[in-house]
């Protein structure tokens, strides 16, 4: 009887060592499915492909260190260098790796770095560095350079000495002149003769990033347009009381002026007192009126037209002077034909006692 209830307990013994080794199996699967797993998932990552469109998409949202210390050399209080790091992470959206296939090893990866247009702007190289789970090797960027030169602007801008210039959010001073004492074209002919005359400064400011707004200001406070600082504009800068004045003197002097050294039927003395008490006395003016007279006589000029004087502009040229430019057009008739001429002068006036006297002419 003891013999035939041994059977159930050798069964029952060989399914539980069944079950124990079922599940020694699936541990043991799942430790190798999960190990395989990882180094899948460590290889995958660790790929270099995927380091560097890591660094790739980095670029797009935070300048590497390195970016930001190569815009040291730029102008900060131009442009806060907040405003010059936003604007090359604009110029850097969609920025690109190209590889460098001379400097490339097994053991060495160098990339040239593009902004999102394709332009070189710098390059970074990575390097086997360590061996991560599994043996698998770690690249880590190990060299980064970056040159946004290519981005930089420089201005040069000319104005009147006294203005005030400012660029974004800076006042161009001393530091920024690089060329003082530059002389008007138009009053070439009164630098050798008077002094205290207006000049030109030149500035230049950079580099800096952007378009930073341009604001060029008169003594007055006014505001002006570069593209609009020709010399003309510059120098017709006359008070509306004075070149009223100025306005009101010019047509009867040059009238006076034309008919005296035209001599028309040698008539010139006719002219001569005239025109002599609109002149300040021993004056460079005086001197040609007067040493004019001994040249008279030997003229054949029958007949004189003059046309309305045309003003191009009165400049204050400070201390009681004032400088106008104008034309006219004379037709002359002598003793065998008529011939015209259009003449462009420049007048310098002065101030005495209450008067404009013309203190010198030039013919332009």
């Amino acid at each position: 009887m003891a013999k035939a209830k041994s059977a159930p307990k050798k069964k029952s013994r060989f399914v539980a060592g069944l079950v124990v080794y079922a599940w020694m199996l699936l541990i043991l699967g799942a430790a190798a499915i999960f190990i395989l797993f990882t180094y899948l998932q460590n290889y995958e990552s660790l790929q270099p492909k995927h380091v560097l469109e890591r660094y790739r998409s980095a670029l797009e949202t935070q300048l590497p260190a390195a970016a930001a210390e190569s815009l040291g050399d730029l102008d900060g209080a131009v442009v806060p260098s907040e405003q010059a790091l936003a604007y090359v992470r604009e110029r850097m959206e969609g920025a690109s790796l190209a590889k460098d296939g001379s400097q490339t090893n097994a053991q060495r990866m160098v990339y040239r770095v593009l902004d999102g247009e394709g332009q070189p702007v710098g390059s970074v190289r990575f390097e086997v560095t360590d061996e991560g789970p599994f043996h698998i090797p770690v690249w880590t960027v190990t060299e980064e350079r970056f040159d946004f030169s290519s981005y930089y602007e420089t201005m040069q801008v000319t104005v009147p000495a006294g203005w005030s210039v400012y660029l974004g959010e800076k006042l161009l001073g001393p530091e920024n002149v690089v060329e003082d004492q530059i002389p008007f074209e138009t009053l070439s002919a009164c630098y050798a003769h008077y002094e205290g005359l207006p000049t030109l400064v030149r500035y230049e400011v950079g580099p800096f990033l952007g378009s930073p707004a341009l604001r060029i200001v008169d003594p007055n406070g006014a505001e002006h347009v570069r593209e609009d600082l020709t010399e003309e504009a510059i120098l017709d800068n006359c008070p509306a009381e004075a070149r009223a004045r100025v306005e009101q003197f010019l047509p009867e002097f040059i009238r006076l002026y034309v008919y005296y050294s035209a001599d028309m039927d040698h008539s010139a003395m006719a002219y001569y007192n005239d025109l002599t008490h609109l002149v300040v006395p021993d004056s460079e003016l005086w001197q040609v009126v007067t040493q004019a007279v001994g040249s008279f006589g030997y003229t054949n000029t029958r007949a004189l037209t003059l046309s309305p004087i045309q003003i191009q502009g009165v400049t204050d040229l400070g201390q009681g002077r004032y400088l106008a430019t104008l034309s006219y057009d004379l037709e002359i008739t002598g003793l065998y034909r008529t011939s015209s001429t259009h003449d462009t002068v420049q007048l310098v006036l002065l101030e005495q006692d209450g008067k404009l006297l013309a203190d010198a002419l030039y013919y332009v």
